[in-house]
């Protein structure tokens, strides 16, 4: 089993969509299907992500981005993070749940990660099969907060990245 590094951009985390069309932005815009974005990293090793933000379904005007990510350098292909704009529990689990399947998420900051690159495929082909996913999280202040994402457009750009960041 491959050690899974969680190397989601970092430095666009924290970004709105909108500042990573900027041509001073450390990433360019490869395309855009439906709700989901394409980039690639202008700065270092070759890096390629999509990602599409989340509506917060509990009333908390918190937001989330979904991003899934490729890192050729090192042989890592759709690596998911989900990002939110609070912080989180500390030790908590975030959930996706897609139809009626679920995925549990470990966290730490702001961030979820999935542990297992075997569990991390079978999230991906489930979200290219389906419409729309949910995300529950726990906030520090014990907020239990769930997000709806549109997976309408991922399966594009997942190709789209899996096609431009190769080995």
């Amino acid at each position: 089993m491959k050690i899974r590094v969680y190397l989601i951009p970092l430095l666009f985390l924290a970004s709105p969509v909108e500042a990573l069309d900027d041509s001073s932005s450390k990433a360019a815009r490869l395309g855009q299907y439906k709700d989901w974005v394409a980039f690639e990293s202008k700065d270092g090793e070759k890096t390629c992500f999509a990602l599409s933000e989340g509506a917060d379904v509990s009333g908390s005007q918190q937001w989330a981005r979904i991003y899934i990510s490729n890192h050729p350098a090192i042989d890592i292909q759709n690596e998911i993070g989900i990002h939110f704009s609070y912080d989180l529990e500390p030790g908590s689990k975030s959930k996706v749940t897609i139809g009626s399947n679920e995925f549990s998420l470990f966290t730490k900051g702001r961030g979820a990660f999935i542990e297992s690159s075997d569990v991390e495929k079978r999230l991906v082909d489930d979200m290219k099969g389906n419409d729309t996913m949910m995300v529950e999280s726990h906030a520090s202040s014990g907020e239990t907060i769930n997000h709806r994402f549109s997976l309408r457009g991922m399966r594009e750009v997942v190709t789209l990245i899996d096609g431009v960041c190769v080995k």
